[in-house]
């Protein structure tokens, strides 16, 4: 059975929060966890998932390694039961509403101030009634029509009602979620998990490491502005951009002002390149806490996997290892695969990676290749194993819109294959280097910049066409991955972090070995 609300969850060393990715979604940063855990094999983890809703049981996408004791899902828009009860009197009182105002009346004046302030009154909240009283009582809604006849008086208070509603109700899953008795937790984004790491040190003491792949608050700015879900109104037009910045502006501010008060919580900021360290400066990070930890790779699962031949230059293999998703921008790669396809009608293009986590966009590029008449040589493999595949590729192209420092880059380096990238997150210092030392290796692959399909086909091109060009490409890469992306050397570096903050709140249960038996089937289905 599932464990109850009341069960309690077994001491761990490193409670990992996690946001829509490990263990239920695959890709670089689930990979990343899964041998983050199993190269500390004598760290006792547990793992708390934060997911939207409970729509139907979740699948586990990993074989889960022995050292995790526990795992439960908070779904934070699941239905929240706050029972009647007598009003909290000092709550209608409280400095929260006066913060919470401000917040979002002058976000922009305020987003680096102490928005903790807000945060930390909201983490005193000890009793339902108070939660209820949060949502329901007279000044809650007093605040909300001043901030909507202040925002957006044009719009429907429906619907700014309902987004307010929307977006605040997940603190409060976040405030009743069951905490384990954790020596460190460790955010692998800011969000609802790394506001959930902020509370527990703000209330707790419990230290937090905060590890950032992608910058969360950039990747939301990019999906809400794209958003169609976030409400509009379209009785008039003028009316329509109006509300339409109105509600993502809330949504905005909301996730920027999380990723502040994670920032402030939090002992260490782990990022993986210095682009990523100066947007996290950007939105409020203080330079001293942030370390840069670059992704790794097991060189022995890759290294030259690919024989050092170059291409056929007239049928020549283009590989996509990632998923099948819209933050993948594969719209682009397919036209460029049209581009490439008129110059060189014998090139092959595979794309390697899960088709089920977007489904309807899957849908659509499958049906674009249709419509550009290159479905016979575009290929979807969905998910497989990448090992079989470096050796029958001659260049892997990423057409990301957004990236952290793209795991499938260093397998591909590591295999001996050249890349075409766009110039996001990490790509353009993993493919032309870091430091002048690493640069005089030289490049192993081409830069590109964003929605380009010439530029990646010109790429494409550029690579396989030249044989002592893709040659010393492939080369650059081996040299760069083994000099600077060894996963044995990331791992040791979080064990010296972990170590050094576990040290601060001594283990009171037993070891691993005799927690075993805690780790069983039942006890890796838990949520609330």
């Amino acid at each position: 059975m599932n464990q109850s609300a009341n069960h309690r969850l077994p001491e761990v060393d490193v409670e990992l929060l996690l946001e829509g990715s490990y263990p239920y979604v695959t890709g670089g940063v689930s990979s990343w966890v899964h041998w983050l855990i199993e190269g500390l094999p004598h760290i006792r983890f547990g793992l708390t998932h934060f997911a939207a809703k409970r729509d139907k049981e979740p699948q586990i996408k990993y074989q889960l390694p022995g050292n995790v004791l526990f795992l439960q899902n908070i779904y934070l828009h699941d239905a929240i039961f706050l029972p009647p009860g007598i009003p909290d009197k000092n709550w209608s009182e409280h400095r929260f509403y006066h913060e919470l105002y401000r917040l979002h009346k002058e976000p922009r004046k305020n987003r680096f101030g102490n928005f903790g302030d807000l945060l930390q009154h909201l983490s005193e909240i000890r009793t339902l009634s108070s939660l209820k009283d949060l949502f329901f009582n007279r000044q809650s809604f007093a605040l909300l029509t001043g901030l909507y006849n202040q925002s957006s008086p044009e719009s429907s208070f429906i619907d700014f009602f309902w987004t307010w509603r929307f977006m605040h109700l997940p603190l409060v899953q976040l405030l009743q979620a069951r905490r384990s008795p954790a020596r460190l937790c460790h955010a692998i984004c800011t969000g609802y998990a790394g506001f959930y790491g902020a509370l527990r040190k703000a209330t707790e003491g419990v230290p937090l490491l905060l590890t950032e792949h992608g910058i969360y608050t950039r990747e939301r700015n990019i999906e809400i502005t794209q958003a169609d879900w976030i409400h509009s109104e379209k009785h008039a037009e003028h009316l329509v951009r109006k509300a339409h910045g109105t509600f993502k502006r809330l949504w905005l501010n909301f996730f920027e002002a999380l990723g502040l008060y994670t920032y402030q919580m939090a002992d260490r900021i782990i990022t993986l390149y210095d682009g990523n360290r100066k947007a996290q400066l950007l939105f409020g990070a203080e330079a001293a806490r942030i370390d840069i930890i670059p992704n790794g790779i097991n060189l022995d699962r890759f290294l030259d996997l690919r024989s050092n031949v170059p291409p056929d230059p007239i049928a020549f293999r283009v590989g996509f290892v990632g998923r099948i998703v819209s933050i993948k921008d594969i719209k682009t790669l397919l036209k460029a695969a049209q581009l490439v396809l008129l110059r060189v009608p014998k090139a092959s293009f595979w794309l390697i990676g899960p088709l089920d986590e977007e489904p309807e966009y899957s849908l659509e590029v499958q049906q674009m290749a249709s419509d550009l008449q290159i479905d016979h040589k575009v290929h979807f493999l969905g998910r497989q194993n990448v090992l079989e595949y470096y050796p029958k590729l001659d260049v892997v192209v990423l057409t990301s819109i957004s990236e952290g420092q793209p795991l499938s880059i260093l397998e591909a380096m590591a295999a001996g294959v050249p890349n075409v990238a766009t110039d996001v997150g990490g790509c353009r210092e993993l493919l032309y280097g870091r430091e002048s030392e690493d640069r005089i290796l030289g490049p192993c692959g081409v830069i590109t910049n964003l929605r380009s399909p010439m530029q990646t086909a010109e790429g494409i091109f550029e690579i396989c066409l030249n044989p002592k060009k893709w040659e010393h490409m492939a080369n650059a890469g081996k040299i760069r991955v083994k000099a600077y992306y060894r996963q044995s050397e990331v791992v040791a570096r979080y064990k010296r972090l972990y170590e050094r903050f576990m040290s601060k709140t001594p283990a009171i249960s037993p070891s691993l070995h005799d927690l075993a038996k805690v780790r069983n089937a039942d006890q890796l289905k838990g949520g609330i």
